[in-house]
């Protein structure tokens, strides 16, 4: 059973879902896709739209690939 003032419950959470958002394909912090112009999200938005996620967020960060470089920017920058 999960504790809610249990820290290490909330951080196993936490990864669970953000593994499960990388696993889709989605950035694990903001839940965009990772590569917007992967043909697995042709029908989610036009070709602009694609282009327009991929200029806010970057490309998938070369150290950690379950998120974008912007989003692992920032995550970092705010610890």
């Amino acid at each position: 059973m999960i504790d809610p003032s249990n820290d290490a419950d909330l951080l196993a959470l936490e990864l669970a879902a953000g593994a499960a958002s990388a696993a889709n394909g989605a950035c694990r912090v903001c839940d965009e896709a990772l590569d917007p112009h992967d043909p697995k999200w042709a029908g989610t938005g036009t070709a602009r739209d694609a282009d327009s996620i991929a200029a806010c967020y970057g490309t998938p960060h070369e150290d950690d690939p379950t998120m974008h470089r912007n989003c692992y920017d920032e995550l970092w920058r705010n610890r």
